[in-house]
């Protein structure tokens, strides 16, 4: 009897660590190597780029859980060294053979053809996805402006020149000569400063290597500000609700959870004091009337001609978003759209013609409008899910092989 069990305690251990079958853990597009650790155990983990062979064979739509295709062996595996220690954007398979419950006790990389074979390709469908996702848009803007959609790319060509013209202060030919307007408008400011420390017209790869440092940049301020862990999530969902606004521009609030939170959160208190503070001491004599703050109450929209200052001035910017949330809380008028109306534009996609001379004086309406019509262009003209990035270490290199 000992010698049964002894038997089959060396039979477990002998298939714990004996391997018995081999595969392919994953090919593609080698991106990085890292230590690291899963529930249990220490692992050597291997980044590849979207998408590796599986992703690409199964054709498969469904996102990795870290966003990125990878695979991982225990630490404590044999590696067995074929001379290759890989480089991002080398082409390369991981060969892993297993024990019988299924443990990886061996690998080896395995140099491939894998870039060669689906590079183009890949890059290619992602190239066309790009131009239906922009197709797509276009369309639905030009739906939603009520224009043709040559009509709507030569409108939003012409605003493009105009916006980076005014921005920058150059000639609509000059804009266009360098190619400022195709870049996005945020990245603008970006051109400003390297125009006065150049002294010169940055060229586009100048803008782009500024902006790819400014994001760097912020997201390391980020890593390295601390969490203030007294910033709750209640904090939070305070300081986007229209209670934050109610409370800087009265100084007290109906809402008894809110005043409750205010009595225990001292960092609460402290920032929404200092606003009312400044609210009251930003208060001028061009600052809107009681009249003009009705009017708001009434249309929800800025009272004429008082936009530009509305938006530099606190004092009338927080009286204006508390007038502005008193409109769209409170009940429909006569005149508003019906329920007729709001099914005529969620079918057609077109606003009534009786409706337009009201939609123009009221916020809530605009709103109502806009959301039917939406669901109606959702439905004629549904927006392609975000093209993926394929390859982002070898993309230049294959990238000017597809075609237009």
């Amino acid at each position: 009897m000992l010698l049964i069990a002894g038997a089959v305690v060396v039979m477990l251990v002998i298939l714990k660590y004996l391997p018995v079958k081999h595969a392919t853990l994953i090919e593609g597009v080698f991106d990085r190597k890292e230590d690291s650790s899963d529930f249990y155990q220490k692992v050597t983990a291997f980044w590849f780029d979207n998408q590796c062979r599986e992703c690409i064979e199964k054709n498969s739509e469904n996102e990795s859980l870290y966003g990125q295709c990878h695979t991982s062996v225990p630490a404590t595996a044999i590696n067995l060294d074929s001379g290759i220690e890989p480089q991002n954007g080398d082409s390369i398979k991981i060969i892993a053979w297993k024990t019988i419950f299924g443990r990886t006790v061996m690998y080896k990389l395995v140099r491939t053809n894998f870039a060669d074979e689906f590079a183009i390709p890949q890059l290619q469908q992602e190239k066309d996805e790009w131009e239906a996702y922009g197709n797509a848009s276009d369309r639905r803007e030009a739906m939603k402006r009520g224009l043709g959609l040559e009509e709507y790319c030569q409108a939003e060509k012409e605003e493009e020149i105009q916006y980076a013209t005014e921005q920058l202060k150059l000639s609509p030919e000059e804009v266009v000569e360098h190619g400022y307007n195709k870049i996005p408008q945020f990245m603008l400011r970006i051109v400003k400063k390297l125009m006065k420390e150049l002294g010169r017209n940055p060229t586009r790869d100048e803008i782009w290597a500024e902006q790819k440092k400014d994001t760097a940049d912020m997201m390391e301020r980020m890593r390295s500000t601390p969490i203030d862990e007294s910033y709750n999530h209640e904090c939070v969902t305070f300081r986007h609700s229209g209670l934050y606004n109610e409370y800087i521009a009265t100084g007290a609030s109906p809402d008894q959870e809110f005043t409750e939170h205010l009595a225990e959160c001292q960092q609460c208190l402290s920032n929404i004091t200092k606003l009312r503070e400044r609210f009251l001491k930003s208060e001028s004599p061009d600052c809107l009337t009681a009249d003009e703050c009705g009017a708001v109450r009434t249309s929800g929209l800025d009272p004429r001609g008082r936009k530009d200052h509305t938006s530099k001035c606190y004092h009338c910017w927080i009286l204006f978003r508390q007038c502005e949330e008193d409109h769209l809380s409170s009940q429909p008028g006569p005149e508003c759209l019906t329920k007729d109306n709001l099914h005529t534009i969620h079918t057609t996609g077109e606003v009534p013609e009786a409706c337009n001379a009201h939609l123009v004086n009221c916020l809530r309406c605009q709103k109502a409008a806009e959301k039917h019509r939406d669901e109606y262009i959702d439905r004629v003209v549904p927006l392609p899910k975000l093209p993926k990035t394929r390859f982002k270490s070898i993309r230049d290199k294959y990238k000017n092989q597809t075609t237009a």
